[in-house]
């Protein structure tokens, strides 16, 4: 059979549906199109039954202004969103002056457009009049529309950060899964037997219980530093036994940054790429510094190491450095990000965190 409209009609979807997820500018105005031909059709309808009933194209005119106006200005409402969360008064006022902005500049709009496109019999109201009478007729639909699109925002921002969690959590079980940790540990383990029976077990509870944290920690986005330092000297206790004499792990955590809230398994990966960067690699011995302080109102932390560094393929690509830094923009906005730069001195690698300060309720 020949080529037909049908597969060109279909080749040419696929491409749309990218573009589409690709672009939230796109996908607002595909879905703003679409309210406002809704919109319009229930408009011609509503006025189907009096003396002056409102044509389907004259609804057009009416509505699609409306909803095209708030599917160009979602893209920066989604990013005021995810920039200034509604977490204290600082995000609550950025989004009533932006709200406030996009009102002035919606009733401006309006106010320009309206005498070309609705002339009237007599005189054209004054246009200082028609300004304020569109601002305040439409500023309760205009800050219904933008809580809608900040809740939707919200909403998908959510899932998505649950996605990524949930991929972190399965990223940690791989790697504690992986054939060479998970064969190491039984290979060591099976040494033990011979040599040390009691350290053999021993080795072989932490594996469990660095496999139960892990679990029973699923699904939680936030716990407290002193949790993740728990899980993470689980895992090095089970590598200082693969490299007895090469591993040497230091940590440098401030009294008051414990009870600060972290995302959870955000230090492990970390870690986990310096020992398979800078220590497994090599025979010589290597070091690894894991610190925490609080910097104004900000908690930074930080994983050095002294292997190779980033120029000489040490650790600038491995596991969970991407995925932190989207987890910690969609947790914080601005106040979260993820540095990788060269460690003091010219040799190694330090991967710095930097989060909100915040020891009380998790939610706020």
């Amino acid at each position: 059979m020949g080529w037909t409209w049908k597969d060109q009609a279909s080749e040419l979807r696929g491409p749309m549906r990218t573009s589409l997820r690709s672009s939230p500018l796109l996908l607002a105005l595909a879905a703003s199109t679409a309210i406002g031909l809704a919109a319009a059709g229930q408009l011609t309808a509503l006025t189907r039954g009096e003396s002056h009933p409102i044509s389907f194209v004259r609804a057009l005119a009416i509505d699609l202004p409306v909803w095209w106006y708030w599917g160009l200005a979602t893209p920066l409402v989604l990013l005021l969103g995810r920039r200034a969360p509604l977490r204290g008064g600082r995000g609550i006022a950025t989004h009533v002056v932006a709200l406030a902005g996009l009102m002035v500049l919606h009733a401006l709009a309006m106010a320009v457009f309206t005498g070309p496109l609705f002339p009237s019999d007599g005189p054209p109201a004054p246009f200082v009049t028609t300004f304020v009478e569109t601002l305040l007729n439409r500023g309760i639909s205009d800050a219904i529309v933008y809580a809608a699109i900040l809740g939707i925002g919200s909403a998908v921002d959510t899932a998505r950060l649950q996605a990524e969690l949930a991929g972190a959590e399965l990223r940690a079980l791989k790697m504690q899964m992986h054939p060479h940790f998970l064969f190491n540990t039984l290979n060591t383990a099976a040494v033990l037997t011979e040599e040390n029976p009691t350290a053999a077990k021993e080795v072989l509870g932490l594996l469990a219980d660095l496999l139960r944290a892990t679990l029973d920690q699923s699904g939680v986005q936030e716990i407290r530093l002193s949790e993740e330092l728990e899980l993470l000297e689980t895992y090095l206790t089970i590598e200082r036994t693969r490299f007895p004499d090469r591993l040497s792990v230091d940590f440098e955590i401030d009294a008051d940054a414990r009870d600060v809230w972290v995302p959870n398994l955000v230090l492990q990966p970390l870690v986990e790429n310096a020992v398979r960067y800078a220590i497994a690699p090599r025979a010589a011995p290597g070091r690894i510094t894991v610190s925490a302080r609080r910097v104004g109102d900000a908690l930074v932390l930080a994983v050095t190491d002294d292997g190779p560094g980033i120029a000489r393929g040490g650790n600038g690509a491995g596991l969970g450095i991407s995925n932190t830094r989207a987890r910690l923009e969609r947790l914080y906005g601005t106040a979260g990000r993820l540095e990788l730069a060269p460690a003091s001195g010219g040799r190694g690698t330090m991967v710095t965190v930097t989060l909100p300060f915040r020891t009380g309720d998790p939610s706020r």
